[in-house]
């Protein structure tokens, strides 16, 4: 059940966009150690989901729900550095089959969900291109634990993180700075990602001058090429950032948005559909008791060849 903080004074949105790898890693990580529990992780995740809209979703509005390839480690990025991501260890086969089961009941649960899953893709990058082409003036909010998510934050747009909603004004109280794509990469270029196996470029940097060069609106080549001129780095550090700089400028590639067309991102965004029988014959098959939803619950008939009509 979705248990998140203060409501935002009954604020609703038009277009909610959630990380669904990130909250079924966190969902099972605590299903998991909750032995003999009487729901399966199934009806966990779509009970959140289902809440989750209720509070927050406008009548009418739009819910995505964004998988990536747990798998892949995103092909495009490993190309730049083969080290990305390689910390992290795999899952069990049984987890990767229940992440597919899991967007298999997405896609027939609610009309106004959309599920969008493009292999070797992360869902962090593909969020910035459907605000970019499809909801660019929508009040949306944003659901993930993936720190990549706040570059992304507008007057029109919040994050929902740590069970806390991160406005502009929350970014720049917690991290000094206001958030935006460019701020938030120079960010992470400095600081590094340990989930992702990205290294700091530079650390121990001071937080001032992580700050002021956050801040910093020229262009990266040019506070390379032109460092001695940069006030905000004392003579150790400009030493050191000169040094580092083959790193620096490897993260500031790892961590920006892999180009995605409008095309590319269209193919990839599935409209869902509410099929009963469906639903019903994939919950069956799972032996998951149907009536955790009221919606499914189906008289005795043949649901194979129900579904079979359906489609």
């Amino acid at each position: 059940m979705f248990k998140g903080g203060f409501c935002m004074g009954g604020l609703k949105f038009k277009v909610i966009i959630l990380d669904g790898n990130n909250l079924f890693y966190r969902l099972k990580a605590v299903h998991d150690k909750e032995k003999g529990s009487a729901k399966t992780i199934f009806e966990v995740y779509l009970q959140y989901l289902n809440d989750f809209e209720k509070v927050y979703l406008e009548e009418g509005g739009k819910f995505y729900i964004l998988f990536d390839n747990p798998v892949s480690k995103s092909r495009f990025r490993k190309e730049i550095d083969p080290e990305y991501k390689s910390n992290r260890l795999s899952e069990s086969k049984q987890f990767y089959r229940e992440l597919d089961f899991l967007q298999a009941l997405i896609l027939y649960y609610k009309d106004n969900w959309f599920l969008s899953y493009k292999h070797d893709f992360e869902a962090d990058d593909i969020v910035f291109y459907i605000l970019k082409y499809f909801e660019k003036d929508s009040y949306t909010l944003l659901v993930s634990e993936d720190f990549d998510w706040s570059r992304l934050i507008t007057d029109k747009i919040i994050l929902y993180k740590n069970k806390d909603f991160y406005t502009k004004e929350k970014f720049n109280k917690d991290f000094g700075f206001t958030p935006s794509i460019e701020r938030v990469v120079r960010y992470k270029t400095i600081r590094g990602d340990k989930s992702d196996g990205i290294v700091p470029g530079l650390p121990n940097l001071p937080k001032q001058a992580l700050i002021n060069f956050v801040k910093d609106k020229r262009p990266l080549d040019y506070i390379i090429k032109n460092i001695e001129n940069i006030d905000y780095f004392n003579s150790d550090w400009k030493a050191k950032f000169l040094h580092a700089k083959a790193k620096i400028k490897l993260n500031y590639a790892l961590v920006n948005f892999i180009p995605l067309s409008r095309r590319e991102v269209y193919d990839c965004v599935f409209s869902c559909k509410f099929r009963k029988k469906a639903l019903n014959s994939l919950l069956k098959c799972s032996n998951i008791k149907l009536d955790f939803d009221g919606r499914l619950i189906e008289s005795k008939s043949n649901l194979f060849n129900g579904f079979q009509k359906e489609r």
